[in-house]
């Protein structure tokens, strides 16, 4: 078979992909659409597999797809094996028992291509937990594995089987249908049992957003694009002012949303057409000689040979880096992970994976069972390690007494938050009575987020079993006021249809308080639309200043008067304490102990400004309102300006802003006497 022309500007191209990845992920603001260079890859990928299948079936009227796996494990595999094992070594010397149970967990799904089901599970790629998973990158590689396993056989079924039609004319057609279902679930979403099919915790749900990162069918689109491309005719232009300009376009098209995407974008999984369009161009348009600083630069061309070998190694690097540092990246931090991703996988992409790749047994059944061989002693030697890995519950030889001690207190810490939060095993909508008092009417109806949820251990140790009411308590992702529209994807009920249950509820209840408690801040600077009571249009809170959005906030909640009567006694929990760190902090405190010479782990941390000022104001809002009560769960916590994490070996939080079950029963035991008191007291004077 003929060989294919080698295409020299795709180096460029595959170097500028990489480059913008590397800078989303060294946190560099202005590329905060950096992610983009996945989309790129992924229309490279479509490109060059297409166009060699096609070059390989019209010149041999076959296709070999021995051969086609053959090297695409030769190619994917080794610096992926290598990779792993460094995570792995790494892991071993840094991580906490939960978060290496994790990171083999990851390894395994990575050698059987389901990275990418596993992360989606997991947490969405832009929460911050995410960002502290070294093998959360190899997502993107198992969707590539996933579209290796289709396209191929569909191709070939295309082109032997559809020989009166042409090629390109069905390609388009399964690009639209590919689009046109990407933009589907985009704009109308999917049901709540395909998302909490994909979650990997019953109290958790993944979201739509993540759905549309992580999976192949809403990738495929951008495959098919740069599968169209290979059908594109030669541009041929004389003018190099023309070629310049089509250059000049097509970059513009890749790196300005680079610069001004981000993940709070509507319909973000749809505009990433616009740079998968903008590589397209840059891979047909013809040379320019203005462009060959681009096209034709060595050092972006030995980046782009490298780029895979650079994907795989910077985000390990910038992971751990976090792991041991765990502060937010500077500049100069910033330039020496950059610097150290670029040199060691130069390093490893000349002395390791290209003498792999070209080094090769004489006999080609030989090569084919080398990487037999290799292929599956990953599979097997990632299970294995796994199952022993869970099975010591993430190798707790690695830690000193201290670290055991705690264990015995707090039990096995896998997965901690998800077993010790405060709403833990609780249904979101439920009522929480005793079963030696039952009682028909409900003495407390709460309505809130995960703010509200965290308050279930409290309230069913205090107000249930020792007071003996009943508690009615309900927690979703979604902002359920008065004239408030959620505009975040993990949203996916009718936050009407709450708002007017809990209504018919209160109304049944007519002695029971209303308890509003949401991550406030959260909720009304980052995922919220308020209805101006003057213009009847709707406003973004985070585009008004802090005072003014703290208003609107408080007018919402105060006009709950007008719907439930004046006689409803409401209370409005403040802003929860919230340790504003990337990583967990009962992470930091099972990490190896040799581990706080580099970062030492104090049980107090600042209490945020704006929790602070967001109390203050809803405080003084309330204060002279009547049968409006205004309680400050961080008290309990806090003292001038620092506030507790731990007593002891009473750990008062489950994750970065969620009360563990200790931490919701010690603040329901300080708001005990105000519960009682409210819920006895006549209309407020």
């Amino acid at each position: 078979m003929p060989k294919l022309k080698y295409l020299q500007h795709i180096d460029s191209l595959r170097a500028l992909a990489v480059l913008l990845v590397l800078a989303f992920h060294l946190d560099i603001s202005f590329f905060k659409g950096g992610f983009i260079g996945v989309d790129v890859f992924f229309v490279i990928s479509g490109f060059l597999i297409t166009r060699n299948i096609t070059h390989e079936y019209k010149t041999t009227h076959n296709f070999s797809f021995s051969r086609f796996y053959y090297r695409r494990v030769k190619r994917l595999l080794p610096s992926y094996f290598l990779t792993s094992v460094f995570v792995f070594v790494l892991g071993i010397l840094i991580l906490s028992p939960s978060d290496f149970i994790g990171l083999i967990d990851s390894i395994f799904a990575g050698s059987i291509a389901l990275s990418n089901f596993y992360f989606l599970g997991e947490s969405g790629y832009f929460d911050t937990a995410a960002k502290l998973k070294p093998m959360l990158h190899a997502w993107s590689l198992s969707v590539e594995e996933q579209y290796y396993f289709i396209w191929p056989m569909a191709l070939l079924l295309i082109l032997k089987g559809f020989r009166k039609f042409k090629i390109h004319n069905i390609i388009i057609v399964l690009l639209i249908v590919a689009f046109a279902g990407t933009f589907y679930v985009n704009a109308y979403g999917v049901s709540e049992n395909i998302l909490q099919f994909f979650s990997s915790h019953k109290e958790s749900t993944t979201d739509v957003q993540s759905l549309l990162f992580f999976m192949l069918p809403f990738r495929i689109y951008e495959f098919l694009i740069g599968a169209l491309v290979v059908f594109v005719p030669e541009i041929r232009l004389k003018s190099e002012k023309m070629k310049g300009l089509i250059i000049v376009l097509g970059l513009l098209l890749v790196v300005v949303p680079g610069i001004v995407f981000d993940d709070k974008l509507k319909f973000l999984s749809v505009l990433n057409i616009i740079p998968c369009l903008g590589i397209s161009l840059l891979i047909v348009a013809p040379q320019s000689k203005y462009f060959n600083w681009f096209f034709y630069n060595n050092m972006l061309r030995h980046i782009g040979n490298a780029s895979y070998t650079i994907y795989l190694f910077h985000w390990p690097i910038i992971v751990y880096y976090k792991h041991l540092y765990d502060q937010p990246l500077n500049f100069f931090s910033g330039l020496i992970l950059f610097l150290l991703s670029i040199g060691i996988s130069l390093v490893v992409y000349k002395y390791y994976e290209t003498p792999f790749r070209h080094r090769k047994f004489k006999s080609i059944t030989l090569e084919y069972a080398k990487m037999g061989f290799l292929f599956v002693f990953f599979i097997l030697s990632s299970y294995f390690v796994k199952k022993d890995v869970t099975a010591n519950e993430g190798w707790l030889w690695r830690l000193d007494d201290k670290n055991l001690e705690l264990i015995e207190e707090i039990g096995v810490p896998l997965k901690y938050h998800y077993t010790n939060w405060g709403g833990a095993y609780y249904q979101f909508n439920r009522e929480i009575e005793s079963n030696q008092n039952p009682k028909k009417n409900v003495d407390m109806v709460w309505l809130g987020d995960s703010h509200s949820g965290h308050f279930a251990y409290g309230l069913d140790s205090i107000m249930v079993k020792k007071h003996g009411m009943k508690v009615h308590i309900s927690y979703v992702s979604c902002f359920v006021l008065p004239d408030v529209v959620s505009t975040n994807d993990k949203c996916i009920i009718d936050a009407d249809s709450v708002l007017n249950a809990k209504i018919k509820q209160l109304n049944d209840n007519p002695n029971a308080p209303l308890v509003l408690s949401y991550y406030w801040r959260f909720r009304l600077l980052s995922t919220c639309e308020i209805e101006d009571q003057k213009t009847g249009k709707m406003i973004e809170p985070a585009k008004l200043n802090i005072t003014e959005a703290h208003q609107l906030l408080c007018e919402k909640i105060e006009k709950f008067r007008d719907i439930l009567g004046k006689d409803r006694k409401i209370i409005i929990i403040g802003e929860s304490p919230v340790r504003d760190e990337s990583l967990n902090y009962i992470e930091k405190l099972l990490k190896p102990s040799y581990l706080s010479i580099i970062s030492p782990v104090s049980n107090l941390f600042e209490e945020e400004q704006t929790a602070i000022a967001i109390n203050n104001f809803m405080k003084n809002y309330f204060r002279d309102l009547d049968n409006f009560y205004f309680l400050n769960p961080s008290e309990p916590f806090c003292e001038d300006g620092k506030c507790n994490s731990q007593v002891g070996n009473k750990i008062y939080f489950s994750d970065a802003n969620h009360f563990s079950k200790v931490g919701s029963l010690r603040v329901v035991e300080y708001l005990e006497d105000d519960f009682l008191q409210i819920i006895a007291a006549g209309t407020k004077e």
